[in-house]
């Protein structure tokens, strides 16, 4: 009998595999859970972290994107292929030119000047050949970056200096365009102001988030421009990253939107995370020509072509130090110091503060002196205001828009044309002086001072009382007094009142 051969031994299901390995899978930065390394987003659908834009990746020109510059212009930003994703410059493309060939072809070709530090190529003849690589991203390209828009609320309540906000609302107001608008999902684009370096007015700013070791989050913020010296934001609280205005237009930018807030939440809120020194009360002050502004304004406000022109009285509670300056620009023009038209006693007994108190009233009845005493540099003294009127009977302030300088051509060729149809012209007027020839005393415009309303602060009160007239198409319109609710009440109390000689 022969011997039988040896059975191969069969291994257990899978036995043989070997160590296993995460080639395939990776785990979620935000969560930890596992998931295939083509995965898009996170499988645990409470966390819903983003890997990657698959819809972006799917288009072939997110290498390129259109700028939103709100005039003619056609402004690119083109991914350096060479550097990375996260490297960027802008290409700019001009006319389109069609070239016909000595066996009558047609090419058209589009100018275009490449503003890459590495490139700084200019195509203007020729075909596809002379045109470098971003230019030619740029020519295929069909995505438009996403404008984003900046809330003045948002910006009034950002803990930045006066001079930063101003900053900021020059760049989103003196050019067309929005201020800030993404480009990739780390990437803004970032108006700025036009230098060697970024001579179209727009720079990139990013801003990352990435995980550690031991679970650590790293953000980092970059931007392009000189101000910027550091490239990188630390978590850490010793450090105080230099912060330009660009990082704060971004945030203000991300404040205003709601999804976006909830995206870059860290670093619209990163000074509160790291730098916010304590407001030093000794360092807050207001000048006097801060408050005089704030004066103008109200008699400015006051001034609607919606009400009837004689307004109840505009209230002030002033320290008796600003009042002492401005009782200075009262007798502006003259050596000595002007002396209140009259002077009234009257004793307070039902309402306070009680007691007796002395009541200095100027009458004053020249424009001209009123202008120079309420105008300052921050906010001019309007003796006249313009006005709209809307379709449902109410006004608004009109504002002048800027006047264009014709040629003399299109002067002189106007002449045959028909004349143009003037606007209704609706105005308020100051009404000071003698407002007509048969005037026998002259409207005054009265500014009233009661010293020592708050005796230990120094604080008194001051009134000013005046009228203003209306204009329809250059004629005065005569109104009769409006009653409002608020006038029907009695607000002040009963008082004594004796003249003082």
């Amino acid at each position: 009998m022969e011997p039988q051969p040896d059975r191969m031994k069969t291994p257990a299901f899978l036995a043989d595999l070997g160590k296993p390995t995460l080639r395939g899978i990776k785990k979620c930065p935000k969560c930890g859970t596992f998931n295939g390394t083509r995965g898009l987003s996170c499988k645990n659908k409470s966390c819903g972290a983003v890997f990657r834009d698959g819809a972006r990746k799917q288009q072939p020109s997110v290498d390129a994107v259109r700028i939103v510059t709100g005039s003619s212009s056609q402004v690119y930003s083109v991914r350096l292929r060479d550097r990375g994703p996260d490297y960027r410059g802008f290409v700019e493309l001009g006319t389109t030119e069609a070239i016909q060939t000595v066996d009558g072809t047609i090419i058209t070709h589009i100018t275009g000047r490449c503003l890459v530090p590495t490139c700084f190529k200019v195509s203007s003849q020729g075909g596809a050949e002379n045109q470098c690589q971003h230019i030619k991203l740029a020519v295929e390209c069909h995505m438009e970056a996403t404008p984003h828009t900046l809330k003045s609320s948002v910006l009034n309540s950002l803990q930045v200096t006066t001079e930063t906000k101003q900053a900021i609302w020059t760049l989103a107001t003196e050019s067309s365009g929005p201020l800030v608008q993404r480009i990739t999902k780390t990437i803004m684009v970032v108006k700025c102001k036009a230098s060697p370096k970024h001579s179209l007015g727009f720079l990139h700013v990013s801003f990352h988030e990435k995980t550690r070791t031991k679970g650590v989050m790293e953000h980092k913020f970059h931007c392009s421009c000189q101000a910027f010296k550091a490239s990188k934001s630390s978590t850490s609280k010793e450090e105080t990253p230099k912060h330009c205005i660009h990082f704060y237009a971004c945030v203000c930018a991300f404040a205003s939107d709601e999804k976006l807030g909830q995206e870059f939440s860290y670093f619209i809120n990163f000074d509160s995370v790291v730098a916010s020194q304590p407001i030093d009360e000794s360092q807050v002050n207001l000048s006097f020509q801060e408050w005089l502004s704030s004066v103008t304004e109200r008699i400015n406000q006051t001034m609607h072509y919606q009400f009837d022109g004689k307004p109840e009285p505009l209230v002030f509670h002033v320290p008796q130090a600003f009042f002492d300056a401005l009782q200075q620009r009262i007798s502006m023009g003259s050596k000595k110091k002007r002396l209140p038209n009259s002077t009234t006693g009257f004793v307070r007994k039902d309402a306070l503060p009680l007691g007796t108190f002395s009541k200095y009233t100027w009458q004053i009845t020249n424009i001209l002196q009123i202008k120079q005493i309420f105008d300052t540099p921050e906010m001019p003294l309007e003796v006249t205001r313009s006005f709209i009127e809307n379709r449902d009977g109410t006004y608004e302030l009109f504002k002048c828009p800027k006047v264009q300088v014709e040629n003399i051509a299109e002067a002189y060729s106007r002449v045959e044309k028909q004349p143009t149809i003037r606007p209704l012209e609706l105005k308020t007027f100051l009404r000071v002086g003698n407002m007509s020839p048969d005037q026998k005393e002259p409207t005054p415009f009265i500014i009233e001072w009661i010293p020592d309303i708050l005796p230990r602060s120094k604080i008194g009160e001051m009134r000013i009382k005046f009228e203003y007239g209306h204009h329809r198409n250059g004629h005065i319109e005569y109104r009769e007094q409006q009653t409002s609710p608020e006038q029907t009440v009695e607000l002040s109390p009963t008082l004594t009142t004796v003249n003082i000689h």
